[in-house]
Order: structure tokens, then C-alpha cells, then sequence
């Protein structure tokens, strides 16, 4: 099981570490594997729950993102 930590500035998973940053690497590109090679205390169930997250936000909300070009 894997535990959310809910604050007000951020939402992290029980080792500390802020979802975004998660999200953030899989957005650049970085494979689930070198993500859990650069964070030690991950476990593969992290990742699938900060995604599960994002999901959850994004049913919640719509945000329009332009693209840089």
C-alpha cells in the first residue's frame, strides 16, 4: 500500500518526496526504471500512485497548457 501525504503546498509520497517531481520526470521522458534507480526508497507502486493522482487532478479540474512554439 502506498501512502499520499496531502499538504497545503504539495502533495508527496510517504518518503517525502513531492508527486511533481515523479510527474515531472515521466513528462521529460525518464523511464520508470531510472526514476527508481535515482530514488532509492521508490517502489514501482509510487510511481502508478502519483499517476493515479494526476489522474484524480485532472478529472477534478481542466487546465489548458500551450505548447512553447
Amino acid at each position: 500500500s502506498v501512502e499520499l501525504v496531502l499538504r497545503k503546498s504539495s502533495a508527496s509520497l510517504q518518503a517525502g518526496i513531492p508527486i511533481s517531481v515523479i510527474l515531472d520526470n515521466l513528462a521529460e521522458g525518464v523511464s520508470r526504471e531510472e526514476i527508481l534507480k535515482g530514488y532509492p526508497s521508490f517502489h514501482p507502486e509510487d510511481i502508478s500512485a502519483a499517476l493515479a493522482y494526476a489522474a484524480l487532478l485532472a478529472k477534478e479540474c481542466h487546465i489548458v497548457i500551450e505548447s512553447g512554439s
